[in-house]
């Protein structure tokens, strides 16, 4: 499941926000675990990629383009018999951990929608270097095998709810549990972690109760990142 399309396109659903009050952007201070608000989704594609794809993937990254706040940062990969892939991430704050010349492993899944789902690791000789994902739920869409040496999931509902809007009755904010060997965390929307050598973010962790009043109208339940720590 990868889709990939231009950056200067939009992509389905690859824009939607988190919430109706998503764009808290890049840096913010852990806040009281229910009240705070999600921030932009981890979004990553192929350029040409199609609307449901999945691939895998190892290459040198021969250009790293200008990092874009809004379409995002653009790695054009080559892999040994020449064919070249151009990936678009796009992270709060963030670009990937990824150098000019260096060859990597790249697994990415990309499921067009409202919201859209991605998902990308990537891995080097020394393991893992960086995962990232944006779903309706941990590996429901993308990365449905996980991401290596890590598990996650969403812990049950504690908090009261956010609020309501328009195309929702209420929202409410759950804990991503990050567990790597005998270590382990607990965050919130906007909370960051070092777990066993990785900085984990999470950017997204909610469960939405939908209004019928809006047709064909979602939120992303969960958004993360992890990287290697250098």
């Amino acid at each position: 499941m990868v889709a990939l399309a231009f950056w200067a396109l939009t992509v389905g659903g690859c824009n939607e926000p988190a919430s109706p009050t998503a764009g808290a952007g890049a840096a913010r201070a852990a806040v009281e675990p229910c009240g705070g608000e999600p921030l932009d989704p981890f979004v990553a594609f192929e350029v040409g990629g199609g609307e449901a794809t999945s691939r895998s993937f190892s290459g040198q990254v021969v250009e790293i383009g200008a990092p874009d706040p809004f379409a995002g940062t653009r790695y054009r990969v080559r892999e040994a018999t020449g064919k070249e892939h151009v990936l678009v991430c796009r992270m709060p704050g963030r670009a990937l951990p990824l150098v000019t010349g260096r060859t990597y492993d790249f697994a990415l899944d990309y499921v067009g929608g409202t919201p859209s789902a991605s998902g990308l690791v990537v891995t080097d000789q020394d393991g893992l270097l960086f995962a990232g994902a944006s779903d309706q739920g941990v590996g429901d869409h993308v990365l449905g095998a996980g991401v290596p040496g890590f598990a996650l999931r969403l812990l049950p509902i504690t908090c009261p709810s956010r609020g309501q809007g328009e195309c929702y009755d209420a929202v409410f904010n759950r804990g991503l549990e990050v567990t790597s060997g005998d270590r382990k965390a607990t965050l919130y929307q906007g909370d960051a972690a070092r777990v066993a050598g990785h900085d984990v973010r999470c950017l997204i962790a909610q469960q939405v109760t939908y209004s019928s009043r809006c047709a064909d109208y979602a939120l992303h339940a969960v958004s993360y990142t992890i990287t290697r720590a250098p």
